[in-house]
């Protein structure tokens, strides 16, 4: 070893800083051995300091072995470098860039602990990103000196075109296969309910006998509750052939599952790389809160993802007419896609510059609003009724769509004490944090447009409707498609500030975008973001989110449907016993149902739910109804305008008293 190499390794300020880093990176692993060992009292010992003198000494008993086998091999590291004439300031940094590592190690049990996340889940959030970022910047400050990234160049050339499309393929099979078993298993559980699995299914049920798109539950066509053409054309063929509410349920788990081969497809053309556009398809078939959204009934929002992903690709890809096609195909998902689309093309336009394409997209909005309106009011609905959920921000005398508007421009304040809730900022971390915040920390100013729909919605939403941001529901669906397309442009960015030697060329639509992008970020900026690192960081949180709160690695907090995985024979008993009684409604009847039973009684034309009945039904048929149902029954009973036909299990037959 040369004397140089000597004086760095022996300078007392070198030798305090590894000494301090070995003490506290061996306590963290005293503390991570300790927390390992007792999963079941982390909770209590970290919520209600929950400790005793002896837990206390195990934690230092094992932090000291902990501090004495790191010294051990820190010692013995650089005395076979002195031997062998190794570099010692690379030494010093690799064991330096490790003791930084070890000292976050004790955090890693609470990521993955699901009692903590249950109780406290803003506090589970906050040491989840302090750990992720941390460790983002231990690895950032030393990539250019440890070159860790490079084996990954070596990965990524056995991830070849045709074998990630393989890998693809078999995981929107294993999502399609998983989902739909347990979407059907929540079914029979009867977690699915008339709104909105029943109101459809009663729909095309109806259609199939040649009464079009008829539904008792609104008394007219479907149209009246939503205008969503995407049934007729999407489902109908399937459900002609198979008419069975098992076919919905799968069609909609397919559906999802399908929109990650052109987000995979998009992913590619914009970021060059195999491995990296199957972690980004990955990241979104294990996204947790388009699971709950899978579990809960039937939506037409589902078909989303898969739509805006298809237009984006023929965008990027140059081929207007599929473009506009998708653009069609999402129109007709819902009555407010109008809306959507439009923040879309702006998105776009921020791109490309193109004013022609902004316009026909604008106009192709602006005629499908002005044809949904026109179609949902001959049918006798109200476009935009469901503006009464947003009634808090209503001003005294207004209403609607433009008394919103004028309650948000008006009084900010209170627009704001409404969106900066407990619940709704858990709700954004756990649908944003998967993601790594990127399209918010990169380039938020065109990304807004594509999330800004999305983003009121959810965040606008009041206690009348806290389905709107809470776990489990389709409202996902308004922003999840936008967040991805809006990472992927991001990390387009950052590509081309990572790697500027890149030899994929971006695509028309960023090229020029990026260049300006470039010249911008040049200087501390750029030092902050690293393309390679940002996508390990991705994968990471979405893996650590999807455990906590998703439907396919833990479970423990998923929230949707009945939330159980198992199906117990009592419970198949049930369904049977559910069956005989359907059986013995005679065909032209009109029943009123409990809502988790109505899924199960779509072939009944005239079918309401219990909760709004009027007194019209022929038969009643009822399982576990609430206080307010419970009185109504008993007050049925008592008038003897309905007696109990048949009982069988926790369900009831009730036929009218003629």
């Amino acid at each position: 070893m040369s004397l140089e190499n000597l004086k760095k390794l022996s300078s007392p300020g070198e030798i305090i800083k590894i000494i301090f880093l070995t003490v506290a990176a061996g306590f963290s692993v005293g503390i991570f051995i300790w927390e390992f060992n007792h999963f079941y009292l982390l909770k209590d010992f970290i919520f209600d300091n929950f400790s005793t003198r002896n837990i206390q000494n195990q934690i230092l008993l094992h932090a000291g072995i902990s501090i004495g086998i790191l010294s051990l091999l820190i010692g013995g590291i650089f005395l076979v470098s002195s031997v062998r004439k190794i570099d010692s300031e690379t030494i010093r940094k690799k064991t330096t860039f490790l003791l930084l590592i070890l000292l976050s190690l004790f955090a890693v049990p609470i990521l993955f602990e699901k009692n903590l996340w249950r109780a406290e889940p803003l506090f589970s959030f906050l040491i989840l990103i302090i750990f992720t970022f941390y460790n983002y910047f231990i690895f950032l400050n030393n990539r250019e000196e440890l070159d860790f990234l490079k084996p990954m160049e070596k990965v990524q050339n056995f991830f070849t075109d045709r074998f990630c499309f393989q890998i693809i393929l078999v995981l929107i099979v294993f999502y399609s296969i998983y989902f739909s078993f347990y979407s059907i298993l929540n079914h029979y559980q009867f977690g699915t309910a008339a709104y909105d699995l029943g109101i459809n299914e009663t729909a095309l049920f109806n259609t199939s006998r040649g009464d079009f798109m008829y539904t008792s539950y609104v008394g007219g066509p479907l149209w009246k509750f939503h205008f969503s053409p995407v049934y007729f054309y999407a489902l109908f063929p399937f459900y002609y052939f198979f008419p069975y509410t098992e076919t919905i349920l799968i069609i909609q788990s397919v559906v999802i599952a399908l929109a990650a081969l052109p987000l995979y497809l998009l992913s590619k053309r914009i970021l060059g790389s195999n491995i990296i556009s199957l972690i980004i398809a990955f990241c979104f078939l294990i996204y947790p809160a388009q699971h709950g959204a899978n579990f809960n009934n039937m939506h037409d929002l589902a078909f989303v993802p898969l739509f805006l992903f298809l237009m984006f690709y023929f965008l990027i890809t140059r081929k207007y007419l599929g473009y506009y096609i998708a653009i069609i195909l999402l129109l007709s998902v819902k009555e407010d896609m109008p809306i959507l689309v439009a923040f879309t093309a702006c998105f776009v336009f921020l791109y490309n510059r193109k004013v022609f394409h902004l316009f026909i997209t604008l106009l192709l909005s602006f005629c499908w609003y002005l044809l949904a309106k026109k179609i949902m009011a001959l049918s006798g609905a109200q476009f935009g009724g469901y503006t009464f959920y947003y009634a808090p921000f209503f001003a005294q005398g207004t209403s609607g769509l433009l008394g919103l508007f004028k309650s948000i421009l008006t009084n900010p304040f209170f627009v704001f004490k409404n969106i900066l809730t407990v619940p709704k900022c858990t709700y954004f971390l756990q649908i944003v944090l998967p993601l790594a915040f990127v399209p918010f920390l990169i380039n938020f100013r065109k990304n807004i447009f594509l999330l800004f729909y999305g983003l009121a919605v959810i965040l606008l939403g009041t206690a009348a409707n806290s389905a709107m941001y809470t776990f489990g529901y389709q409202y996902i669906w308004y922003i999840a498609p936008g967040l991805f397309v809006a990472t992927l442009f991001s990390l387009s960015y950052v590509r081309v500030l990572s790697d500027k030697n890149i030899n994929v060329r971006p695509p028309l639509l960023l090229e020029k975008s990026q260049k300006i992008f470039l010249e911008k970020s040049e200087g501390m900026r750029a030092k902050y973001f690293d393309y390679k690192l940002l996508v390990s960081a991705i994968l990471f949180l979405s893996i650590v989110i999807s455990w906590q709160y998703g439907a396919i690695f833990n479970q423990a907090n998923f929230r949707s449907g009945k939330e159980r995985f198992h199906f117990s024979e009592k419970e198949k008993k049930e369904l049977a016993a559910l069956k005989e009684l359907v059986a013995l409604i005679p065909p032209g009847s009109s029943v009123s149902a409990s809502e988790s039973l109505c899924p199960h009684i779509t072939t009944v034309k005239e079918i309401s739910t219990f909760r709004y009945f009027d007194g019209k039904g022929d038969y009643l048929l009822l399982y576990f109804p609430n206080q307010e149902n419970r009185l109504k029954y008993k007050e049925l009973l008592s008038q003897n305008k309905y007696e109990i036909f048949k009982k069988e299990s926790r369900f009831q037959l009730l036929k009218k008293v003629e």
